[in-house]
């Protein structure tokens, strides 16, 4: 009995000591553990950050390539719309003796070959109301807009906002020739008769030596277009979606930007600017609509689908010119003029579809739609079309400028 009760007395001891032990373990070790402990969980918190980023960065990507998608698309609040509609109706109605529009011929299969006409069996008809056509050109705007944000800040990131004119134009190497006359017919009928302005051309290709002496002789700023940070297919310099880019990005740096490409001579038009911007400034913008192709024939289906059309809608319409043009930096052509063009420039199947045939040239017998594609311009004429209706007189130039391709000049030196 004794025994057994030395032997529990013992072992009390030992727990006793076994936890005073631990005890002191703990209070002395525990919290460096608890530090490491949380150290690692940190960094375990912050690799799975790090994975759920680059998930989310590859979501992303793969977002990007859903063009179209109902998902994509930006909402416009009401607000916007309504206002943009007063905007709208106010240009409709401040004009209203001129009412230069689509032509009233009628199509014959056999004969109207790709000039504009009439087509009395399409059943798709353009809305009376010019609130309803805005809201559609509106549904349109996709969320690149927003996700290729910094690509726009990388355009216009040497650019003052100091100018009430930027006049910009862009070159690749096979058009240096070319874009040296426009540069010529620049200095000598716009750089006299202009203040307060700034001349960029985007570098889209120039060689080493081409981009060098375009720098020393241009009286310019040469800029490089960011195609690295933009879809692959905007390196597809014939589908043109560097141009919506490029505008859509500059206009919020100026009153007036004035496109040209390389082909554009201004000889006739110098004389007139005065006139020209004002005409801008009150209606937004100032083109030239007068091809003798029908819009219908010379776009591909897809961009009608792109805005929710039909291609014999656009039977009547001419094309629009795309080589030059006036923009006025009001929230009326950035919101409902370029960003739906923008949009369609980065959806693939919009602007720059593949395989699509550019030249539209030869007779058309019989009639059909989707001969050949425009890109940018066959998009910005619709959009154009939709909104101003049978207006277009509203947005045309008053006077001409000159598209001289393949005219050349070797006007820089060394």
């Amino acid at each position: 009995m004794s025994y057994c009760k030395g032997t529990f007395i013992v072992l009390i001891v030992i727990t006793v000591s076994l936890i005073t032990l631990q005890s002191w373990y703990l209070s002395r070790w525990w919290p460096i553990l608890g530090n490491e402990q949380a150290q690692l969980v940190q960094s375990w918190g912050k690799g799975e950050a790090k994975e759920r980023n680059d998930i989310t960065s590859k979501k992303v990507e793969k977002n990007k390539a859903k063009e179209g998608s109902a998902r994509a698309v930006l909402q416009t609040d009401d607000d916007t719309i309504e206002n943009l509609a007063v905007i709208l109706n106010k240009k409709l109605s401040d004009f209203p003796s001129e009412k230069g529009g689509p032509t009233k011929k009628l199509c014959d299969r056999a004969k109207s070959g790709s000039a504009p006409c009439v087509n009395t069996t399409c059943p798709a008809r353009f809305s009376s109301s010019p609130e309803t056509r805005l809201k559609q050109i509106l549904s349109t705007r996709n969320e690149s807009l927003h996700s290729f944000k910094s690509a726009m800040a990388e355009v216009t990131r040497d650019v003052s906002a100091s100018n009430k004119y930027v006049l910009v134009s862009a070159a690749s190497a096979n058009h240096y020739h070319e874009m040296q006359a426009m540069v010529k017919d620049v200095h000598t009928h716009l750089f006299p008769r202009l203040t307060n302005f700034t001349f960029i051309i985007f570098d889209l290709g120039l060689s080493p030596l081409q981009r060098n002496l375009t720098e020393k002789n241009c009286g310019c700023t040469v800029l490089d277009f960011p195609f690295d940070k933009l879809p692959a297919f905007f390196s597809i310099l014939r589908c043109y979606t560097w141009k919506p880019m490029i505008i859509r990005s500059l206009i919020e740096k100026t009153e007036f930007l004035v496109w040209m490409d390389s082909s554009v001579r201004w000889n006739r038009t110098a004389k007139s600017l005065d006139s020209l911007f004002q005409r801008c400034k009150e209606r937004g913008l100032q083109m030239w609509f007068g091809s003798v192709g029908s819009v219908a024939v010379r776009t591909q289906h897809d961009m009608f689908s792109f805005y929710g059309d039909q291609p014999c809608q656009y039977d009547p319409f001419g094309e629009l010119h795309a080589s030059y043009g006036v923009y006025h930096n009001e929230p009326f052509v950035r919101y409902a003029v370029l960003d739906p063009w923008l949009s369609c420039a980065f959806t693939r199947r919009c602007m720059c579809q593949q395989n699509a045939k550019r030249s539209c040239s030869g007779k058309l017998v019989p009639r059909r739609t989707g001969v050949c594609h425009r890109f940018d311009q066959s998009s910005l004429g619709i959009i154009l079309i939709k909104l101003y209706g049978g207006r277009m007189k509203l947005i045309n130039m008053n006077t001409q400028m000159e598209v001289r391709r393949r005219d050349k000049a070797e006007w820089f030196t060394k």
